[in-house]
């Protein structure tokens, strides 16, 4: 199928002749790496291979792309621009990358841009432990306990590992986890 400006668009059964020949586990492993090293090297995202980003797995990215060129007026495949699906596929899959990492941008700043004309003060120590203070109290209401609020502390303001917060506590790593899941 040619349109007016001459480009050669695969029509849809060559694209699936091309899609199967393409999707073998060889390249799927390629697939996976290129990811993986794309995250790296243009995004600086250490990609996680148990969560993914916020849980979108690259394995995910990888079959919106596939479905992408099934899909009824999904993706195309410029012959012209791209002889080889490979490319065409890879030039999508970086498409799909792109989207889900801005997605993940926009999630971790929170639609919030700091600009280099924003100012910003850091709280003073007496600021930070009024703070805190609150936090603990806004806590004890809840009905945490000495633990909890120990826990609480040592994770999520200090940072702490388990291991350490065990050590740091006195318990075990595995009581560390059964309050912080409670």
């Amino acid at each position: 199928m040619n349109n007016n400006n001459s480009t050669k668009i695969a029509n849809q059964t060559e694209i699936n002749i091309a899609l199967v020949k393409f999707s073998q586990e060889e390249e799927y492993k390629r697939l996976l790496k290129y990811g993986i090293l794309r995250l790296h090297r243009v995004f600086k995202i250490k990609y996680d291979i148990g969560k993914g980003i916020y849980g979108i797995t690259l394995e995910d990215m990888i079959q919106e792309t596939n479905v992408s060129f099934l899909r009824k007026e999904g993706r195309n495949w410029y012959k012209n621009k791209y002889p080889d699906f490979a490319k065409q596929f890879y030039s999508a899959f970086d498409s799909v990358i792109y989207r889900n990492v801005k997605k993940y941008l926009e999630r971790a700043n929170n639609h919030c841009s700091i600009l280099e004309t924003d100012s910003y003060e850091t709280p003073n120590d007496h600021s930070f432990e009024e703070q805190k203070e609150l936090l603990v109290n806004e806590l004890q209401k809840m009905g945490a306990c000495d633990e909890e609020i120990a826990l609480f502390e040592a994770c999520y303001i200090d940072r702490m590992k388990r291991c350490d917060i065990a050590e740091l506590l006195e318990l075990s790593v595995q009581k560390i986890t059964d309050i912080k899941r409670d």
